[in-house]
C-alpha cells in the first residue's frame, strides 16, 4: 500500500498533498501478542522462534484496543508467534475487543488439536467470548512441526461450534518447481478451504529461503505495498514488520497515528516515493551493493539491514532482524 491506504488524513485540516502523507485514521489493528511459537517455520515473516518468551500484557492489549478505537479501528487480528501459547491472554484480548465493539479474529498452527475432542475443548472458550473468526496454518513449512491431522481436527471443531474459520497455506516453488504449489492447493481442497499464498521474503523467509528462490535484478522493484498496522510485544507500531513509526508504550497509539507525518520518516518517505529501489539506493551510501532478489520485500529487507545501525529509531525492533534460525 501507499502510506495513505490504511492511514487516512483529515480533509478539513490539511492540504491534498499533506493528506496523503499524514495519518489520522486506521480501520484495523493487528496485535502481535508474542514472538514465541511452537515452530520455527522457514517462511515466517514475523521471525518467530521457540526460544523467544515475550508476551504482551493484557493491560497493554486493553490500552492499545481503546486507543485504536479512538482513531477508527473496527477490527483486530490477534496473532504471533503462536497466540495459543498464552491462552488466558488470548481469551482476555478477545473479551476486551468484543467489549469495545471490535470484530476479533485470531490465528494458530493448531498444535493443541491432537484430537477433535481436545480441539473442541480449546475452541469452546473462544466461542463463548464471541470470537468472529480463526485461521489455521497448514503447509509444508508447518508440517515439520504440526501434523496436518491436527489442523483437520481444529477445522472440524470450529465448524461444530459455529466459528468461522479458514486455512492459510503458503507455498514456495523453488526455481520453476510447481509441485509445492500444487501440493498446497491440494491441502486446502481436502479441508474444503482455499486460501493459498506465496512466501513474502522478509524476516526468517529472507534469511532461509530467499537464496533458493528465482530472482530478478534489484532495479525491477519500484513499488512497495503494505497493508498492516501492527503493534508488537515491545510496543512498536509498524506499518510493515521491522519499520517503526513510534512506540505505544512511550506515546499513546492515538497520538502516534494522528501526528504521523511521512515527510519526517526517512524510511517510509523513500519507500512511498521510490519503493524498495529507493531504499536500496539509500543503503548504498553505507556500503550496500544490491544484486538480484526474490521479490521487492527481499530487497527492502536486505537494504534495511544495511541501514539498521544508522536508523535505529525507525528500524525496530532489532530482534525481528535476527530471524528465527
Amino acid at each position: 500500500m501507499n502510506s495513505n491506504e490504511t492511514l487516512i488524513g483529515d480533509p478539513h485540516q490539511v492540504s491534498h498533498s499533506e493528506r496523503e502523507l499524514r495519518a489520522q485514521k486506521i480501520s484495523a489493528i493487528q496485535l502481535l501478542l508474542t514472538y514465541r511459537c511452537t515452530a520455527e517455520c522457514s517462511h515466517c515473516f514475523t521471525s518467530s522462534s521457540t526460544r523467544k518468551d515475550d508476551p504482551m500484557k493484557l493491560v497493554e492489549v486493553q490500552e492499545y484496543l481503546e486507543e485504536a478505537k479512538k482513531v477508527g479501528a473496527r477490527s483486530v487480528w490477534f496473532f504471533g508467534g503462536e497466540p495459543f501459547l498464552y491462552f488466558d491472554l488470548l481469551l482476555g484480548a478477545i473479551e476486551s475487543a468484543k467489549h469495545l465493539g471490535l470484530e476479533a479474529t485470531t490465528t494458530s498452527n493448531a498444535f493443541w488439536a491432537t484430537s477433535e475432542e481436545s480441539a473442541l475443548r480449546r475452541l469452546r472458550p473462544l466461542r463463548e467470548r464471541a470470537l468472529d473468526s480463526i485461521a489455521f496454518s497448514a503447509d509444508p513449512f508447518h508440517w515439520e512441526y504440526v501434523p496436518l491431522e491436527y489442523v483437520r481436527n481444529a477445522v472440524k471443531a470450529a465448524k461444530k461450534l459455529g466459528i468461522k474459520c479458514d486455512v492459510w497455506s503458503c507455498y514456495f516453488a523453488e526455481k520453476d518447481d510447481k509441485r509445492v504449489l500444487r501440493l498446497s492447493r491440494e491441502i486446502t481442497t481436502r479441508l474444503l478451504l482455499h486460501d493459498v499464498g506465496t512466501v513474502t521474503f522478509i524476516g526468517t523467509a529472507a534469511e532461509v529461503l530467499a537464496e533458493h528462490a528465482p530472482k530478478q535484478l534489484w532495479t525491477n522493484y519500484l513499488e512497495c505495498k503494505m497493508d498492516m498496522i501492527v503493534i508488537d510485544p515491545f510496543g512498536y507500531v509498524q506499518p510493515c514488520m521491522g519499520i517503526s513509526i513510534g512506540n505505544a508504550k512511550v506515546r499513546k497509539l492515538s497520538e502516534i497515528v494522528r501526528t504521523y507525518d511521512i515527510e519526517h520518516h526517512p524510511i517510509m518517505k523513500v519507500l512511498n516515493e521510490e519503493g524498495p529501489v529507493g531504499l536500496a539506493k539509500m543503503a548504498m551510501k553505507y556500503g550496500f551493493r544490491p544484486t538480484e532478489y526474490a521479490d521487492g520485500c527481499h530487497l527492502c529487507y536486505e537494504a534495511r539491514k544495511a541501514l539498521l545501525k544508522h536508523y535505529p529509531q525507525y528500524l525496530a525492533p532489532v530482534i525481528w532482524y535476527e530471524g528465527a534460525k
